[in-house]
Parts: C-alpha cells; structure tokens; sequence
C-alpha cells in the first residue's frame, strides 16, 4: 500500500506521518531528509526539487518491490509528480491514496514560527509562494483537516482507504 500525503508546509504532514509509521506497518519517505542527503547546500531550484521527487520515487519503488508500505510525505505541490507517482504505483500493483493534509493559514504561520527541531526549511514565505503555486489535486483523495486529532484523522484516513477499495473494486 501507498499513502501519499501531499499539502503546503507547515500543514502537519511530517507529524502525522510519522504516527501512521506503527499503524500501517510502513516505511516514512520524506522529500525534506532526501533533499539533505543528496544536497549539502539546498537552492530549492527546479532541477534540486526533480532530483529529489526521482530519489523519492526510487526509494519507494525499492520499498514497494519488498512488499513493504509505504508512507511519502512531500508537497506534491505539481499535478506532474502526482501523476508519476499514480504511474510507478499502477506499474507495481499496489494500492495508493492520496491525502492532502489541510490547515487554515494563521496556524500554518504559528505552527512553522514555533517549529523546533524540524527537518523542513521552509518558512511562511515558502508555504506563501507554494500557496499560490499549488495545483489542484485532480485525483481522487481525501482533504484532511488537521487541526482535527489523532483519533479522528485516523479513522477518517481508514474511511477513506475502505470506501476507495470498494470503489475500485465496482
């Protein structure tokens, strides 16, 4: 299985994902570590952000070929690398799920001020331009409030996935 969160910074993806960790039984991909593995001093430049959706998609495939679930966490702020990842997880048979993570701007601004020891860099300017560069999501996902809890997320997420896999099914 692979969960896809995607949604502007400071929206809680990175948290959330890693409390599904346990849940799922899955393995946590995050665009922000792959980015400072691969680059020492980070541009944020287009080319930079392709090398590490490809580092990304390759980790997963790894992952996905050992039968292992599958937690990404990046942006996926471009219609494009929605649809690469669409195209790797129907290559390999494996059921995906998009979950946009969603929160009200005033708490985006609180959350990423008070951020401590956070793997991301981006600031409220960052999550401002992505705002306006955000493209819609065209596949079918869930929109998940986070300011909502633990508990509810969850079993919002566990709806989700059911009500998806019988609709596949049909």
């Amino acid at each position: 299985m692979l969960l896809i969160f995607c949604g502007l910074p400071g929206t809680g993806k990175s948290s959330l994902a890693k409390k599904l960790i346990s849940k799922f039984k899955a393995v946590h991909l995050n665009s922000d570590v792959i980015r400072k593995e691969l680059f020492k001093e980070r541009t944020y430049s287009e080319e930079e952000k392709e090398q590490v959706y490809l580092k990304l998609f390759e980790l997963t495939e790894q992952e996905l070929k050992k039968e292992t679930n599958v937690i990404l966490d990046a942006t996926f702020f471009k219609d494009f690398y929605r649809k690469k990842v669409v195209v790797l997880a129907k290559k390999l048979k494996v059921p995906f799920y998009f979950i946009e993570c969603t929160l009200p701007s005033d708490i985006v601004k609180e959350r990423i001020l008070s951020r401590k020891n956070s793997v991301s860099e981006a600031d409220f300017k960052v999550y401002q331009k992505l705002k306006r560069d955000f493209e819609p999501i065209r596949q079918v996902h869930l929109s998940l409030d986070m300011s909502q809890n633990f508990k509810e997320q969850f079993e919002k997420i566990q709806e989700f996935i059911s009500k998806t896999k019988k609709q596949k099914l049909i």
